[in-house]
């Protein structure tokens, strides 16, 4: 018989962990966007192609693990954890930090609808990001995946088509974050 708690903690722990890379990937991006018109900016034009190429390279990295994360065709991703979960609520046996008991007693175990109720809650923040997780998809699919012919000879139309600002994949990342950090509390700590 399967251990549906241990199955799903591993599985959380190595959503964590692609996160904790796509963020480290995103704040190097922003080091090296720093360095480019800041102070630095000597040391950055003596290895301009480097930098922009480690740039181009981390920000491709980052759009793909992103969209591994928050795809629901994958097998393995943070919305069929979420899915996943909220089959297997009953026993995944999630609990909660409690101040108001005794100590050694510090978690409250949640109910099953409690429980739920996060998940649901979660879910439609992720849903709040749909038009951001579909213009990631779809630049991974037309650019990244395939060379798409709309897209071969006019490599700027995929950023009209599939517009992403900085703001959407930092609203994202803090949402996935956050979504992350709550499991995290409920199962693992």
């Amino acid at each position: 018989m399967r251990d549906m708690q241990k199955e799903m903690t591993e599985y959380l722990k190595i959503l964590i962990n692609r996160y904790l890379y796509i963020d480290s990937l995103n704040k190097q991006v922003i080091q090296l966007t720093k360095w480019s018109s800041s102070l630095h900016r000597d040391a950055y034009e003596a290895g301009d192609y480097f930098f922009d190429l480690t740039k181009y390279t981390f920000g491709r990295t980052m759009l793909l693990e992103l969209c591994k994360l928050t795809s629901r065709r994958e097998e393995r991703s943070m919305i069929n954890w979420l899915d996943t979960a909220l089959t297997k609520s009953k026993t995944l046996c999630a609990s909660e930090y409690d101040r108001t008991t005794e100590p050694g007693r510090e978690r409250k175990e949640l109910s099953q609808c409690e429980y739920e109720s996060v998940i649901n809650s979660q879910l439609k923040q992720i849903h709040v990001h749909k038009q951001t997780i579909e213009h990631l998809h779809g630049r991974r699919d037309k650019v990244i995946a395939h060379a798409d012919k709309h897209y071969f000879g006019d490599s700027k139309k995929v950023y009209k088509d599939f517009p992403l600002k900085d703001l959407d994949i930092s609203n994202l990342m803090q949402t996935i974050c956050s979504i992350l950090k709550k499991q995290f509390s409920l199962l693992l700590y």
